[in-house]
Formats: structure tokens, sequence, C-alpha cells
């Protein structure tokens, strides 16, 4: 009986031994084989035999002593096998030569010196290193059934509300339908001073002098800590790291909201945490950042298989790594999705969910909104972040040929973003300035009284992974304009829920404003349909699928 306890209580030290002595059996044989019958060099003998001896250990620390038995990473893992094996090797070796030649020891004897000491270099690897992940994450799951039985998640996210964009608009459906449920939620995101001032919804709680500060939303749960944007590159991804790695040990699920920005100080506190996580890619950041700050003309598909300066091909590679350490990986379409595996990720660990559009919620009706926010005429609307490959300018650039057809057409357009300055510049110098507004990001509420109060929904886009704010203005009853790139087309049937034109086809974007402005019965036609194809859209579908995947 006593017996029998002590198996158990050392059952993983015994295992290990027992793994080691057949690797070590393997090793002796090998040489023993190689050196005597086929008459191999001893040191050739011996390398040859401690590599296939590595791998016999390999498959059975992993899949016996340590139980590990996901195949999922496996690769990896032979990866950091191969650097212990490769270092153990050239100490073997050496070891090999120095006792041999140097010290005259039989070379079977200098043998067991050098495996002795080799297995004790591998059992530190194989315990702090190797297969630290599965004991890290097993203990903490423990742990958290022993002190809570509350669920608890890190969303980290480029962006959150005020702010525009898609991960903004997911995130704070997640993290408040979330909260909802039972979960304890923590939202780690970007921000600046302009985006705090608006914060209207929010109750200031504290202010780290370093460049964070801690926010509650009134009448929710969640916690949200703000990383200032402002800060230089370095230093800004270095507290968000600091942040992501002080909450991580507490966390049952840690979920990015890009690969990049988010994604990189996750990935490198999750690794230091021992800690495993999941990501939600909706777009290419490489691509994004060569457009903004290399000068990058490129489409996204053609960006793909091209090459670049060191600078772009280093933030590929990060967004490569990245991607390929995360346990799992949400995309919002089927085109992102195509685009994730072609980085070099298995497809079977890539979920396609699509996201969920918030409903609208407006007071009063389209006449007396337009009174309201003083618009009148023919109103195209066009929302997103103000980028290269969004559309404005060439929207902008239109207007004159619009005007003949449409005399009482006015552009507006909502958003905040890096090129806003050269947008506003832009606007000046129009002959009709008169007729285009440029309105900074707006709050949710007010987003929507626009969006009711316009004509027509415009997204003249070189890139979009889903377009959220398609859906929305969908959901509002507004005919949509946008292009065949994307997952746009995921969303859009031409000339049944919306029109598709070609992305730097400026004609076919104006027959398109100009068909919806005159025909009345097509544009209806358009919006009746639009709103029975919205169902798997649904806030409710999007949370079950998520947390399948969790």
């Amino acid at each position: 009986m006593l017996l029998i306890k002590l198996l158990n209580k050392y059952k993983l030290f015994i295992k290990f031994g027992i793994a080691g002595v057949v690797a070590t059996a393997t090793h002796f044989v090998l040489l023993f084989v190689l050196t005597e019958v086929f008459g191999l060099w001893y040191i050739l003998s011996t390398s040859l035999a401690f590599l296939v001896a590595f791998m016999v250990s390999f498959f059975s620390q992993k899949f016996w002593t340590f139980r590990d038995k996901e195949k999922e990473g496996i690769y990896k893992q032979m990866g950091g096998y191969f650097l212990v094996v490769s270092s153990g090797m050239v100490a073997n070796a050496a070891g090999m030569f120095f006792l041999v030649d140097y010290v005259g020891l039989y070379y079977l004897i200098a043998q067991v010196i050098m495996s002795a000491s080799v297995a004790v270099y591998s059992f530190l690897m194989y315990r702090f290193i190797i297969f630290k992940r599965v004991r890290a994450e097993e203990a903490a799951k423990k742990n958290r059934k022993k002190t809570s039985s509350t669920k608890k998640i890190l969303i980290a996210t480029p962006i959150f509300p005020p702010t525009i964009g898609g991960p903004a608009t997911y995130s704070k459906i997640l993290a408040s339908e979330l909260s909802e449920r039972g979960w304890e939620v923590v939202v780690v995101t970007y921000s600046n001073k302009e985006t705090k001032n608006k914060k209207s919804s929010y109750a200031k709680a504290s202010e780290d002098k370093q460049g964070t500060n801690k926010f509650k939303i009134q009448n929710s749960k969640f916690k949200i800590i703000e990383v200032d944007s402002r800060l230089n590159m370095i230093r800004k991804y270095w507290m968000y790291f600091r942040v992501i790695f002080r909450l991580a040990p507490d966390m049952d699920v840690i979920y990015a909201q890009d690969a990049v920005n988010a994604g990189l100080p996750v990935c490198l506190a999750c690794y230091l945490r021992a800690k495993s996580f999941f990501i939600k890619i909706t777009g290419d950041y490489a691509w994004e950042h060569a457009q903004e700050c290399h000068g990058v003309n490129d489409r996204i598909d053609d960006f793909q298989n091209k090459k670049y300066n060191y600078k772009i091909e280093l933030m590929r590679y990060a967004r490569n790594r990245v991607a390929g350490h995360a346990k799992k990986i949400i995309t919002p379409s089927e085109y992102l999705k195509s685009m994730v595996a072609g980085w070099g990720v298995n497809e079977d660990k890539i979920q396609v969910i699509y996201n969920a559009v918030p409903q609208a919620k407006i007071s009063g009706g389209r006449n007396e909104l337009r009174k309201t926010l003083k618009l009148s005429g023919t109103i195209v609307l066009s929302i997103g972040r103000i980028l290269p490959w969004k559309g404005f300018n060439e929207l902008v650039d239109l207007m004159p040929a619009l005007k003949k057809e449409i005399p009482d057409i006015h552009l507006l357009i909502i958003g905040d973003g890096p090129n806003r300055q050269a947008l506003e510049s832009r606007i000046s110098k129009s002959e009709h300035k008169d007729h285009i507004q440029l309105i900074p990001g707006l709050e949710q509420a007010l987003l929507w009284q626009y969006m009711e109060a316009s004509d027509m929904f415009v997204l003249y886009t070189g890139y979009e992974g889903l377009p959220h704010i398609v859906i929305e203005a969908m959901m509002i009853g507004l005919s949509v304009i946008t292009t065949r790139v994307g997952g746009n087309i995921e969303v859009v049937k031409n000339k049944d829920n919306g029109i598709l034109v070609d992305y730097g086809n400026e004609k076919e974007l104006m027959n398109a404003i100009v068909r919806l402005s005159k025909d009345k019965e097509f544009s209806r036609k358009l919006t009746e349909n639009a709103k029975l194809g919205l169902s798997k859209f649904s806030k409710e579908r999007m949370i079950e699928e998520v947390l399948k995947v969790f």
C-alpha cells in the first residue's frame, strides 16, 4: 500500500526517468552499432544516435510523461526541442571529444558521463520551458476553481467607443453581453486626450501618471483600462504589455482584437505568463502600416504576395508570430479566414463568426431629425476612420460631377483618423466645400440620428474585413453603396440588398449614387431586402458562437 502511494506521488518523476532510460538505451545501442558494426567515427555515431534518442524522448515525454495530448502546436514544441537537442548535441560531442581525446577515457564511459550531464540539462529545459505552459495552465485552472466560480475575461483592443471602428463596436458589445451573463470583464485599450474628453458616458475612476487610466462605464459591470496612445511607440507598447502581464494570471480568457497593436503585447505577456490567448483578426495591420507610414499603394490582396523593406517585413513577421501563437483565431468573414491562412496559420484553428451589430435606438422621426441636425437636400453619408483607402478623397473629388446630376446634394463624412487634416485641406479647396461637411467621430446615439436623417450610405473603400457600418446602415433602412472588396461581398448582394461597385471606378460610383437619388422605388426595394438577411448578424448568435470557441 505504501509502495503504491509512493509510486503515485512520484509518478511524474518515475515516468520521466523511464522515458529517459529508453532514450538513453536507444542512444547507446545506436552508438555501438554505428561505431562497431558500421565503422563510423565515434563523434558522428554519437551525434546521429543523440538525434534519434531525443526524438524518442520528445514523443515519450510529451504524450506519456506529461500527458500533453494537444497536437496543435506540436511543431513549435518540436522547434523548442530542436534547440535543446542542438545545444545538447554540441555539448555532448564537445564533452565526448574532450573526455576521449584529452582525458583518455574509453568512449562508452565518456558517454555515460555526458549522458548524465545532458539529462540534467534536458530535465531543466523540459520542466521550466517546454512543458511550462501545460503545467501552468492546469495549475491556474485548479486554483480558479477553488477560489471563484466567476469566469474572467480580458478584452485587449486597440480602440473602444467613442472611437469609431469595427473593433470598438465589437468589443463594447462583447464586454456588455458577457457582463450581463455573469462574467467579470476588463477591457484594455488605447486612447488619446481628445477621445477621453468625449467620454460623457464614463465615470473616471483613477489615473496613473505613467500613462494608464481606469474607467468604469456607468450602469455597467465592466472596467476599462486605457493606455495613452500619444506615448512613443516603445513606451506605448510597454505600458500596454505591463497591464496585460499584471492582469493575465487571474484571467480565464485573454482575447486580443488585432495582431499587432493589441496582439503583440498580449502574445508576449501570455508567453511569459504561460497563458494561452485568443485573437480576433479583422484586417492586416502590416498592410495598413505600410500604407500609412511607408508609402505603399498596393491593394491588400497584392500586398500579401510581395516583398518590401525590412521594416514592413518585420511587421509581417510580428503579425505572423502572434497569429501562430494564438490558441484560436476568430475572423468576421470567410475572406479574412482565407487571408490569415495565407500567413501560414492552420485553417483548423481559424473560426469565422460574423459580427453582431447593435439594434439602433433612435428618438424622433426622419423629418424631425433633419431639422434638429440642420440637414437638407439629398444627404449622401459616409462614415469611417479617415485612412487612405476609405475613399473619402474620391467622394470629395466627385462632388462637381454629382452636383450637376443632383443639384441639392450634400456630402456628409463622419470620422476621425490620421488623414483627417489632409481631408480637411482637400475639402477647403473644393468648389463645393459649402455642400461638404466633415464631422468628428460621434457617440453611437448621435451617429444613428445622422444615419436616420440621410438618404443613402456610401462606403467607397479599398478594403474591408466585414463592414460593420454597412450592416448598421441596412438595419436603420438606408440604401447602401459599397465596393466589391474583402468581406463586403458577404454582406451586400449587388442590386438585391445594395449596390456593389469596383474600387477605383469613380464613374460607376457616380452612376450608383445618381440612380439611388432618382429611382426611389429601386432604393425602397434594396432597403426592404436588406432587412430580410440580417439575422446572421444578431447579438445572441455571435455571443453563443464566441463562447463555444472559448
